[in-house]
């Protein structure tokens, strides 16, 4: 893009279960998100009401194979952020907000071996990374033991709910908090070091688990309630309490999440300055742009190849260009880096 050039990391989209339905991934996936500077793309399992409840971990499975196999086709182009050693692998350490005519810089200030910076200086493109998610806590079919077998298999966070009520929680559409087995999930995706995802759940259950973890969580996929009165959205009171966790919203480009009238870029902003009034700082909201699992994106951004025109949005409203870094990608970086495992240790 011209201009400024900030790398970014989307907390969720439904991907995979595109690239399931069709048999493998599609190249102008991995063109998009090149295109849209994204470093780093959370794919979800998404486990359809046809599974649910008792086929939901054979379904899971399904598509954590198509997942890998997926990765597989795209070859180099893109690595599976499995440690915390693999966030050193793309380029979200990056300084914020260069202009694409400032890309050099030395091995200090990039980061990177010397091998991996020739690479870049031969114009061979840096591995985009992709972050394996379950959508619902079905999947889990009522075992602690599947924690651990999950993360074996990639996937490093768990939604605990949609919008149903599962056996750890209830979700959206109800109003009750964590279930006993749910408390125990949210301890052991703690020490197993995966990331909780909070979109979807009832309030009770939001609250629940931010007492409950010892880690920061992220609500993945959602939006301000104070600017569209949405049960899926958060309050202002969760949004201050996320941030004072240490948690990251991720802003949802869905149309039905944004607000009435029609959404475009503008709403989103709206949304992402919000986040920033309402806990003081601009280090608790990200994006999470819901691609492929909803059918009424905001105007202007029907892939991830606009997300550009976020950011030059926000450099409109005067954002600063480190306020603007930390929004497209690195609040999710220091989650990523505060709750992934280093190889050796797990």
């Amino acid at each position: 893009m011209a201009g400024k050039s900030f790398l970014a990391i989307d907390g969720h989209c439904d991907t995979l279960l595109r690239w399931h339905a069709q048999g493998g991934a599609d190249p102008c996936d991995l063109e998009r998100w090149q295109q849209g500077d994204v470093q780093v793309q959370f794919m979800a399992a998404y486990i359809e009401e046809a599974y649910k409840p008792v086929d939901s971990f054979a379904r899971a499975v399904q598509l954590i194979d198509t997942y890998h196999r997926s990765l597989r086709q795209l070859g180099n182009a893109v690595m599976p952020v499995l440690w915390r050693e693999d966030l050193e692998k793309v380029p979200v350490n990056v300084e914020a907000g260069r202009s694409n005519d400032e890309q050099g810089g030395s091995n200090d200030e990039q980061g990177g071996s010397n091998d991996e910076q020739g690479a870049r200086g031969r114009g061979l493109p840096r591995p985009i990374g992709t972050l394996l998610t379950i959508e619902g806590g079905e999947a889990l079919e009522g075992s602690l033991e599947q924690v651990a077998f999950f993360f074996r298999l990639g996937v490093r966070s768990i939604g605990l709910t949609w919008n149903q009520r599962n056996a750890l929680a209830d979700g959206s559409w109800h109003s009750g908090g964590l279930s006993a087995f749910g408390r125990q999930v949210v301890t052991a995706m703690n020490q197993q070091g995966m990331i909780i995802d909070l979109a979807h759940i009832a309030p009770a259950g939001f609250w629940d688990t931010l007492a409950l973890t010892a880690k920061p969580v992220i609500v993945s996929h959602a939006n301000c309630r104070h600017l569209c009165d949405h049960r899926r959205n958060l309050d202002d009171r969760q949004i201050r309490a996320l941030a004072a966790q240490g948690g990251v919203l991720g802003i949802s480009f869905y149309q039905e999440f944004l607000g009435k009238g029609p959404a475009d870029v503008g709403t989103v902003a709206d949304h992402i300055e919000h986040v920033c009034h309402v806990s003081g700082h601009a280090g608790a909201v990200g994006i999470g742009s819901d691609f492929d699992g909803m059918d009424q994106p905001a105007k202007g951004l029907a892939s991830t190849a606009e997300l550009p025109r976020i950011w030059e949005e926000l450099l409109r409203r005067r954002f600063p260009e480190a306020a603007i870094q930390a929004i497209a990608g690195t609040n999710f970086l220091r989650v990523l880096k505060e709750i992934l495992p280093e190889k050796g240790n797990s």
